[in-house]
């Protein structure tokens, strides 16, 4: 069997606005304790983009539920549970993500080809 070690990589890019009047100081030092530490705005829009990253739109983001998303299109995108359609009032407050671009730039490289 041939093994072969691969460096994959992707880039996505988003503008994550958020109102520093709703994430306040008291606001950042209530989530840093509930999830990881955030001593200022762009560490939340650094965590919630990598999590969009990994676990794409449309889902419950940890740390922040349901984010208004909107695409590189300009469109909200539409988010679902279980029981349906999310209501507007069940979105994070004071945060919304448009997304710049997702999954379209990728870089493969194969750097060894292990022999055993």
């Amino acid at each position: 069997m041939e093994k072969f070690k691969i460096i994959a990589s992707r880039t996505d890019k988003y503008v994550v606005h958020i109102d520093p009047k709703i994430w306040n100081e008291t606001v950042l030092k209530d989530w840093s304790a509930a999830f990881q530490k955030a001593n200022k705005l762009s560490d939340i829009a650094e965590d919630l983009s990598y999590k969009l990253m990994r676990q794409g739109n449309g889902e419950f983001v940890d740390g922040y539920g349901y984010v208004k998303t909107i695409s590189h299109s300009g469109r909200e995108i539409t988010q679902y549970n279980h029981t349906g359609k999310i209501p507007e009032d069940k979105f994070c407050k004071g945060i919304i993500v448009h997304v710049v671009s997702q999954d379209s730039d990728y870089d493969i490289n194969t750097i060894e080809d292990i022999h055993d």
